[in-house]
């Protein structure tokens, strides 16, 4: 009996370590709306911090990311001197001058996409490869 039990305490795949050094990625939406990066090349278990900057004069922006979110562990947001502890995310809105760090540890392999909700046609969108 014990031996058909031993599936439930196999350790999990994407054991990101929290006290680690995270591996830094940015994303900048300069004045021009124009994206910093737009591929993210991610490792399953490797803790994150993900910096997004606006810069944009007079924009508001809201990242959208469900799926990476929805197959990662959200370990807290930083939004200036506040933090939160979300139990999910869909979507971060950004305004002018001001940036918002995501600390996360992707737990499934596959492509993700982003994009700035509104801005995709002017470039404002990307991906995610997580392996």
């Amino acid at each position: 009996m014990a031996a058909g039990l031993m599936w439930w305490v196999t350790p999990a795949t994407a054991a990101g370590n929290l006290a680690a050094r995270p591996v830094d990625i940015k994303l900048t939406v300069d004045r021009d709306l124009k994206p910093s990066d737009t591929i993210y090349q991610l490792e399953t278990g490797k803790y994150v911090r993900w910096t997004i900057r606006n810069d944009a004069p007079g924009e508001e922006i809201r990242l959208m990311a469900p799926d990476l979110w929805r197959y990662s562990y959200l370990n807290y947001i930083k939004i200036g001197e506040n933090e939160v502890f979300p139990l999910g995310l869909y979507a971060v809105e950004i305004d002018e001058d001001n940036e918002v760090l995501i600390f996360f540890v992707p737990i499934q392999p596959g492509d993700y996409d982003w994009w700035i909700k509104g801005q995709e046609s002017r470039g404002l969108k990307g991906k995610f490869v997580v392996r």
